[in-house]
């Protein structure tokens, strides 16, 4: 199975993908998601995720680690709506408090 991760890339821009091959030049990922901040009410941001590219096709996307910055692993909330806009699957919403999360297509 493909591991989730987030990553950042020189020009400030962060994604998230599953990776599935990596090789000392480049790292290989399907479905990129970039995440960007968005506005929520009049005091709060959330973190949305947006298509990494609006023509391209997200599959073995290739990054060069020329322009990687660094690879972290998911925030567990992040990686479980990233998952699930992937499945088509609505989550409820967590315990009482609204999700800083945010999926736009």
């Amino acid at each position: 199975m493909a591991q989730v991760k987030v990553i950042k890339l020189a020009s400030g821009l962060e994604v998230i993908a599953k990776i599935v091959q990596e090789t000392a030049t480049e790292l290989v990922v399907d479905s990129p998601l970039a995440m960007q901040a968005m506005r929520e009410g009049s005091t709060g941001i959330s973190i949305g995720l947006v298509p990494f590219s609006w023509g391209g096709i997200p599959k073995d996307v290739v990054l060069s680690k020329l322009h990687i910055l660094c690879v972290m692993d998911a925030e567990s909330q992040l990686e479980s709506q990233y998952l699930a806009g992937l499945a088509g699957i609505a989550l409820p919403e967590p315990g009482a408090g609204k999700s800083k999360l945010t999926l736009v297509e």
